[in-house]
């Protein structure tokens, strides 16, 4: 994907990128944080393209020039994609060594060196220790581009040396339209409203779509919390959902059951959810509906990289279940 689109409801950070560059205050370090599918990795790409173009319209890539067909083929020599190596992996201190060779070695061209670090969070110890240098003491001509759905996960130390642009998630409605033009209507139209806030996540998942699961799921914490099965066995219907996912909907349902012990409306995305929801809003007390979100909020903090997710899947089971029998004690 050398040459990402332009996506509509990234204008706002397009703006202040374009602004830095036209005054010469380009960063050698930036950071791009989010939630997962808002395109924060098309973003760079982008950007990354237009900083090595030799000829660029703004923060546009020509198309035309020599570094652009280099991008076209992804052989530009002064481009860095680092990114872990398997799922799950950390990224060692080892490839961030590379990195650094890399950024010391002469540009090709007289515009500018780029490394982008993909999944930054991954770095572990070691790794984002040896980037402080690079960071504080950055070769001209070189940016950075570090890409995180967990930027709390990063050192205060790396943080604190980047420039910071945001991605919030994204509109419903700018979404789904969005999606709707490459995809058609009738494949959006089963998503759920909070699914297409992640619209990138949306179309990574659209041939195997996992929300018709969302059912399967909250009864699993139902038949759980109401000691119908166990947490061993009510987690193994977690199995095969990439973790983020599950915890986006355990937050959405905390949230809506606190709402409906409040006097307000569920809000439920689909008639299957609303049944077991009722159920939960039953069995969990207000008290322990407020210490569960919050817990659940924390953990989207926090982010999931490099987790056990069996693990995981029994301790977000665990959590519910706790929040029931235990109230305001836990």
């Amino acid at each position: 994907m050398p040459f990402p689109e332009r996506l509509p409801w990234h204008a706002p950070q397009w703006t202040r990128v374009e602004r830095m560059r036209a005054g010469g205050r380009m960063p050698h370090a930036l950071l791009l944080s989010g939630p997962r599918g808002v395109g924060k990795t098309w973003f760079a790409r982008r950007l990354a393209a237009a900083l090595l173009c030799l000829d660029p319209r703004g923060c546009a890539p020509c198309g035309a020039c020599q570094a652009c067909h280099w991008m076209e083929a992804e052989a530009h020599p002064d481009l860095l994609v680092l990114r872990p190596q398997e799922a799950n992996a950390p990224i060692r201190v080892e490839a961030v060594r590379e990195l650094i060779g890399f950024v010391e070695l002469t540009r090709s061209t007289e515009a500018f060196k780029v490394a982008l670090v993909l999944e930054a969070e991954r770095m572990n110890a070691s790794a984002a220790n040896s980037l402080l240098k690079t960071l504080e003491e950055p070769t001209p001509g070189t940016v950075l581009l570090l890409v995180t759905a967990a930027p709390s996960r990063l050192p205060a130390t790396v943080r604190s040396r980047c420039q910071g642009l945001r991605f919030p998630a994204v509109g419903a409605e700018a979404g789904k339209r969005w999606l709707q033009t490459r995809l058609g209507r009738e494949a959006v139209e089963a998503a759920p409203a909070h699914e297409l806030r992640h619209p990138l996540r949306v179309m990574e998942t659209l041939e195997d779509p996992p929300w018709g699961r969302r059912p399967v799921v909250l009864q699993a914490l139902a038949d759980a919390v109401a000691g119908r099965v166990g947490v061993l066995q009510a987690s193994t219907d977690l199995e095969g959902l990439a973790p983020e996912l599950v915890l986006e909907w355990m937050v959405e349902w905390a949230s809506a059951l606190v709402r409906m012990r409040l006097g307000g409306a569920a809000r439920p995305d689909d008639a299957g959810i609303r049944q077991p929801l009722a159920s939960l809003g039953r069995a969990i007390p207000l008290q322990g509906l407020w210490v569960l979100y919050d817990a659940l909020l924390e953990l989207r903090k926090a982010q999931l990289g490099g987790l056990n997710e069996q693990l995981f899947r029994e301790r977000l089971v665990l959590d519910w279940v706790r929040a029931a029998s235990e109230g305001c004690s836990r």
